[in-house]
């Protein structure tokens, strides 16, 4: 899930936005809104965003100061800019500052909206590698369906950050409907063979070094186990999932 934070001194179009936001993206979360920079910037370096939708012209510390302070500071959040002043717009082009991308106001909400999800996608992605790097010390057979319902259960449960997995009926049925699949039971069939594959194909060592057992268990503890792991890995990172 994106955590936004947006800074903007213009009440309404904040308003706006954030209605526009919350109804039309699923996995996006905005922290804190922001009518100045001092608060702003603040709360940018101390606390992990996403994505931050800046307007240049505010009071005190204005857009390009805070994008400067971002970029000196290598913090790693995606910054869209915004402004209706082309004085700002000009000093940030010559700045060359790295950012996503600059509104010129007014502009489409829908644009802004299109490019959040498309940040929110690329995010999704991000999560699908990290779960594939995740399972590769398990020798999972990659061309059985079951494994790619695996990794569709992991990115399932993360993104409705389920610690406990839901019923095995529930995630299968969520399965079969995702991809087309009539009968949600052969979703099941499908993932306990990829499991057994996995178990026959990957030595002991591996397993014990994975878990914390070596004796197979039931397919929902299996998965939750997986979950458990992708957590754990993340929170050692230091990273909010």
């Amino acid at each position: 899930m994106l955590k936004i934070a947006i800074i903007d001194d213009n009440f309404e179009f904040v308003e706006n936005l954030f209605n526009l936001i919350t109804t039309n993206i699923k996995n996006i979360k905005i922290v804190k809104i922001f009518t100045d920079g001092n608060s702003a910037i603040k709360y940018i370096l101390n606390e992990k965003v996403d994505v931050i939708l800046l307007d240049l012209n505010l009071p005190n510390i204005n857009g390009i100061e805070i994008i400067e302070e971002i970029n000196n500071k290598n913090i790693d959040t995606k910054i869209i800019a915004m402004s209706g002043d082309n004085s700002f717009i000009i000093d940030l082009l010559k700045k060359n500052l790295n950012i996503e991308r600059l509104f010129t106001k007014p502009f489409e909400i829908k644009s802004l909206i299109d490019t959040f999800k498309k940040l929110e996608s690329n995010s999704m992605k991000i999560k699908r590698r990290d779960i594939v790097n995740l399972l590769n010390p398990l020798s999972f057979n990659k061309n059985n369906i079951g494994y790619f319902y695996i990794i569709e259960i992991i990115e399932y449960c993360l993104e409705n950050k389920y610690k406990n997995i839901p019923s095995n009926n529930e995630l299968y049925k969520y399965i079969a409907k995702k991809n087309n699949c009539d009968n949600y039971l052969r979703v099941g069939w499908n993932i306990d063979k990829a499991i057994k594959t996995m178990y026959k194909l990957t030595d002991s060592k591996t397993i014990n070094e994975f878990f914390t057992y070596n004796i197979s268990p039931s397919t929902k503890n299996f998965l939750n186990s997986l979950v458990d792991k992708f957590y754990t890995i993340n929170i050692n990172k230091g990273l909010d999932i």
